[in-house]
């Protein structure tokens, strides 16, 4: 395997995050001669590589990684036998869900925008309007990087008010580390390809410093429709929502689309800070668990798209497509009140 393409296969096989955290075993993704020897090897290490890799630091009582959703069975029977006592469907709360709203009727679901009947609009920067102890589980999925820190710190707090004593919060973010890694790994494999180098500073970057919709990442994606060589090594890096954009066709702007730009541009338009596309911050798995424990929540754990502490996050798709990571590059974090 040649050097120039290992950042890429690392990316391809899911690697989120290196042990390091965890304790003196754990592996640098930085390390290239490393990876490389071991990536060379048998499968059975490969594999073992991987595990490795995608291991939360510091948590021997997890169920080892499988392509099958996993849970933790205690906290799921847990709660199954709650409700059967009660009589009581578990009320959950899926929180800025944008296109990805739940049907299920136990699912109250919530954005800015009314975009069906069973969204209900909600105005993250205001206190939330329900009372406290109301749901079983929170969930937000890439929502709390659109929002200043203190606001963050703020909604963990609503967050934590409006579950019921052992409910679950699901968090998940971009992986600032992840992203990081990826990046560093760009600078030293690719200095020969500014092409390539210049996805993975998007990557990194574009979200926090865009000044209109769709920013850098748009543009580039609009490259690559014309350049087939561009897209061989782009398409296996992007999300179920990038590849849309990759492979959406748009008409050319009509007249009327023009001046209304034009007009808006000189009037100054709307403040770009509030159309919920910007990052305001970035998390990983040290800062954003070390802001649930400040918040009161007892249990936080680092999780995966395909495990978590409840069963019903698993089973309703929240964080899959077609039976894969839905948003790759995530991090996913849990926290029991």
């Amino acid at each position: 395997m040649a050097e120039g393409n290992l950042m890429d296969t690392v990316v391809r096989q899911g690697v989120k995050r290196s042990t390091m955290l965890g304790g003196e075993q754990g592996l640098d993704v930085s390390n290239v001669h490393q990876l490389n020897e071991i990536m060379r090897s048998s499968s059975k290490k490969s594999l073992e590589l991987r595990s490795r890799l995608r291991e939360p630091p510091k948590m021997p009582y997890w169920p080892p990684l499988s392509s099958k959703p996993t849970c933790h069975r205690r906290d799921a029977r847990a709660m199954l036998f709650t409700n059967m006592a009660t009589g009581a469907t578990p009320r959950k709360l899926n929180l800025g869900c944008g296109p990805r709203f739940v049907r299920d009727p136990s699912w109250e679901n919530t954005d800015f925008s009314h975009l069906q009947a069973s969204v209900r609009r909600v105005d993250l920067r205001r206190p939330l309007p329900y009372g406290p102890d109301t749901f079983d589980l929170v969930y937000t999925s890439h929502v709390l990087d659109h929002f200043p820190l203190g606001r963050v710190d703020a909604l963990l707090g609503e967050l934590h008010r409006c579950l019921r004593p052992g409910g679950v919060l699901r968090i998940s973010v971009p992986d600032l580390e992840y992203n990081a890694r990826i990046y560093l790994a760009s600078a030293k494999e690719n200095r020969g390809d500014p092409v390539r180098h210049r996805w993975h500073t998007i990557q990194l970057l574009d979200q926090m410093t865009r000044t209109a919709p769709g920013g850098q990442k748009l543009e580039f994606l609009k490259m690559a429709q014309g350049r087939p060589e561009v897209q061989q090594w782009v398409r296996p890096l992007l999300n179920y929502e990038l590849l849309q954009l990759l492979d959406r066709r748009d008409p050319p702007p009509t007249l009327a689309q023009r001046l209304k730009k034009l007009i808006k541009e000189l009037l100054g338009g709307q403040s770009y800070d509030k159309l919920g596309d910007r990052h305001f911050w970035t998390f990983d798995a040290i800062s954003l668990p070390e802001m649930l424990r400040s918040r009161g929540f007892s249990r936080v754990e680092i999780a995966a798209w395909n495990r978590s502490l409840s069963a019903a996050f698993l089973s309703d798709n929240l964080d899959a497509q077609d039976g894969a990571e839905y948003k790759p590059g995530s991090l996913y974090v849990e926290g029991i009140k």
